[in-house]
């Protein structure tokens, strides 16, 4: 894991780079009690008892976007959580052809179970395909105008912070 310096985009990580790999995780259900207390039980990847399970992408990343670093990193796992009735092969078949993908990472506890993991800001939707003309879709936001003044593109040029 790097270390971060301060940047203008705050604590998270934006990282460029393919998805080379994907692979199960685990699989969880979560319950509370009369008081309101949540347990989290931990199952083997597809375990029927499970309300949701975790997928790990293997991403080799081409380039640190922001906060500006010395480090380089070549090769991180960003994790997903899906809703347990989504099966392995339909994320498999999603997640490997998206091509150059821009990624705004965060540290979750979610993923303790697997130090170094990271995940994706705002469940998922902060993960920018990066088109021909240099900007990025992004997919799955569901809310753009909250994130990206009411669209869903942003050029890659935009995200680059400048070191002096």
């Amino acid at each position: 894991m790097i270390e971060r310096k301060a940047s203008g985009v705050g604590e998270e990580l934006v990282v460029l780079g393919t998805i080379t790999g994907v692979n199960r995780g685990a699989s969880f259900s979560w319950d509370a009690d009369d008081a309101g207390n949540e347990t989290t039980t931990q199952y083997p990847f597809g375990d029927g008892r499970a309300m949701g399970h975790t997928v790990h992408l293997t991403v080799a990343v081409s380039e640190v976007v922001a906060p500006p670093t010395e480090e380089s990193m070549e090769t991180i796992t960003v994790g997903l959580v899906f809703d347990s009735n989504i099966s392995f092969d339909t994320i498999q078949n999603d997640y490997s052809t998206l091509g150059t993908i821009v990624f705004f990472l965060k540290q979750s506890p979610i993923f303790d179970y697997k130090p170094g993991t990271y995940a994706i800001i705002e469940d998922g939707a902060l993960m920018g395909v990066l088109k021909s003309d240099g900007t990025l879709r992004f997919p799955t936001m569901l809310e753009p105008e909250v994130l990206l003044g009411g669209k869903q593109t942003i050029e890659l040029s935009k995200l680059r912070i400048e070191t002096s």
